[in-house]
């Protein structure tokens, strides 16, 4: 009996094209993947960087309503959000901002820096470097008269002053000035209370 051997198949070497092309869509998605961790990653980093702005920034205003507490006392700290302070003025139009940092040259009165305008100085300064470093962003600053405005004064010695940084985390135009996290046009806020 004769058997019938076929002959050998040749041996496969290589890839074929099917197996390229698995390969190329797995490394496809483990691609996408890391690059969408890195953007993740890298949003949150930027969060976290502005809300330690925020907080910083929050602490800085209560520092400078701490180093002059006659016009905190006095209510000069006050800011409503969405309304920056005014450009602080004396007599003839020039901003004390330097002159209450430097030399006092051009107050109102000579060789001193009034308390209104140290406050009126303080507020530009801070809240514009709110506007500049964090995306819309906005300050508010209120006071709780501890004996309800009985003695005549706005924000009378142990009073609470309540500071919130508002600002545009997800970057979207919002134009909120509130803090309620369900309203999409809101902002994202940092609120802090301190004692005076």
């Amino acid at each position: 009996m004769m058997t019938h051997r076929s002959p050998p198949l040749p041996k496969q070497s290589g890839f074929t094209l099917i197996e390229v092309l698995i390969a190329i869509v797995v490394l496809s998605i483990g691609l996408m993947g890391i690059a969408a961790m890195q953007f993740v990653g890298l949003r949150d980093s930027n969060r976290s960087n502005e809300r330690s702005l925020a907080t910083v920034l929050a602490y800085d205003i209560v520092d400078r309503m701490r180093a002059n507490i006659q016009g905190a006392i006095d209510g000069q700290y006050a800011v409503t959000a969405g309304t920056a302070p005014d450009t602080p003025t004396v007599g003839g139009g020039a901003s004390p901002h330097d002159y209450c940092k430097t030399d006092f040259t051009n107050t109102t009165v000579a060789n001193i820096c009034r308390s209104d305008e140290m406050a009126a100085a303080d507020l530009f300064d801070w809240y514009t470097t709110v506007q500049n470093s964090l995306p819309g962003g906005l300050g508010q600053i209120a006071c709780a008269d501890a004996d309800g405005g009985v003695d005549g004064d706005d924000c009378t010695q142990g009073s609470v002053y309540t500071i919130t940084i508002m600002w545009d985390d997800e970057r979207s135009g919002d134009t909120g000035t509130g803090c309620d996290p369900d309203d999409p046009d809101d902002l994202l806020c940092l609120t802090i209370t301190t004692e005076i």
